[in-house]
C-alpha cells in the first residue's frame, strides 16, 4: 500500500500539484476533492462496481493531495483516524452507527 500511496505522490509531482513547483493549493484540491465526492455519489446511484471502484480510487487520490499541501501525510491522517476510532463503542441505529 505505502508503495502506491508514493506513486501517487511521484504522479501528483509530476503534475504540479505537489513538491517545491506544486501550484494546487488546499482550497483548490478540496474543491477537487468535493468533485470527486459528487462523482462517487453518481456512481452509487447509476454505476458499475468498476465505475464506483474508480471514483473512490480518485476521491483517495485527492485525499493523499490534499494531505501533502496540508503539509501532513495520507498515513499519519489515516492512523490518526483509526487511533480515534479503534476503541469507540456505539451501535447501529436504523443504517447509522451513533458512537456513546
Amino acid at each position: 500500500m505505502n508503495e502506491l500511496i508514493s506513486k501517487v505522490r511521484g504522479w501528483a509531482s509530476t503534475a504540479g500539484l505537489i513538491g517545491p513547483n506544486g501550484k494546487a493549493t488546499v482550497a483548490s484540491q478540496h474543491r477537487k476533492l468535493i468533485q470527486e465526492r459528487k462523482e462517487v455519489d453518481d456512481a452509487l446511484e447509476s454505476g458499475t462496481d468498476t465505475e464506483l471502484a474508480l471514483e473512490i480510487g480518485d476521491e483517495i487520490v485527492c485525499l493523499i493531495v490534499l494531505a501533502e499541501r496540508c503539509g501532513l501525510t495520507f498515513e499519519d491522517c489515516l492512523l490518526g483516524a483509526y487511533e480515534k476510532i479503534s476503541n469507540r463503542t456505539g451501535k447501529m441505529v436504523g443504517e447509522t452507527y451513533v458512537k456513546d
